[in-house]
């Protein structure tokens, strides 16, 4: 179940959303343009929805999408799917494959120029990797239209995402923002694509 979100829980949990076209087509047309449409030029900024699946805090999972944007650079078209990062759910959704097919879905459905795995503790410690595109964490896609990736140290990996683009993995094992070493993947890995000019 999904639902819109509210002042509270309570309030939320009052406002189921069904996830179908029309409904979808009706919330992103209705109300929800973005904050200051009443200004010159900002029916470029696009459309808004945040949904939320009602659980307690280890089962949360909340989907946001901002569509429609053309006005400003600095506001872009993206699908967000945060996840919870801990507790039973967290373990069977973190796992490599689930992720993988979680990101595989998100390509065939959005076809973006690039996408990520990360967390708010590794934009905390390394808030520049969110400066330049693609944005940097555990896993990172990269669409063919934004150049073919090149080969990045070891032990990250390069392996092909369809016939669309490219997946980065930083480490095999679960990413800890607090281990310098997968920092460190990381870096390796933002300077290999700066390198190959495709991260600017």
């Amino acid at each position: 179940h999904w639902f819109h979100k509210g002042r509270s829980r309570r309030e939320a949990l009052k406002r189921p959303f069904i996830p179908e076209p029309r409904s979808l087509r009706r919330l992103l047309q209705t109300g929800n343009r973005q904050k200051g449409a009443e200004r010159e030029g900002s029916e470029g900024l696009g459309f808004r929805l945040s949904v939320w699946n009602g659980a307690e805090e280890e089962e949360a999972m909340a989907l946001g999408i901002r569509c429609g944007a053309w006005f400003i650079p600095s506001v872009r078209n993206g699908c967000e799917l945060r996840l919870p990062d801990e507790g039973a759910v967290a373990e069977r959704l973190l796992a490599m494959p689930m992720l993988v097919r979680l990101m595989e879905c998100m390509v065939d459905v959005w076809e973006p120029d690039f996408g990520v795995v990360s967390s708010y503790a590794y934009y905390q410690a390394r808030p520049d990797s969110l400066k330049k595109v693609p944005f940097l964490g555990w896993f990172i896609y990269v669409s063919h239209r934004m150049g073919r990736v090149p080969l990045v140290p070891a032990p990250s990996t390069v392996t092909p995402m369809g016939t669309q683009g490219s997946l980065i993995i930083a480490t095999p094992e679960r990413f800890d923002s607090s281990n310098p070493t997968h920092l460190e993947a990381t870096d390796r890995i933002a300077a290999a694509l700066e390198a190959a000019g495709i991260r600017k």
